[in-house]
């Protein structure tokens, strides 16, 4: 499923709506990290929906290699 059906909430607030992956991905010397930016404050309520979504996202292996599909 993808992020805007998933997470409706987030989705609406996020600086990053339409982007692609590696738009949202900060490269390092260990390798990538998630660089999520929203429009404003998240509601408690929405924090912890951040936090079942970057629980389900940090098993993601990035490959700085492969382009987005």
């Amino acid at each position: 499923m993808s992020f805007s059906t998933s997470f409706p909430r987030l989705h609406s607030i996020s600086v990053d709506q339409g982007n692609f992956v590696e738009e949202v991905v900060v490269w390092k010397a260990l390798g990538g990290s998630w660089n999520l930016q929203w429009r404003r404050k998240r509601f408690e309520w929405e924090r912890t929906q951040e936090k079942t979504l970057v629980g389900s996202i940090k098993s993601v292996v990035l490959n700085r290699d492969i382009s987005d599909k």
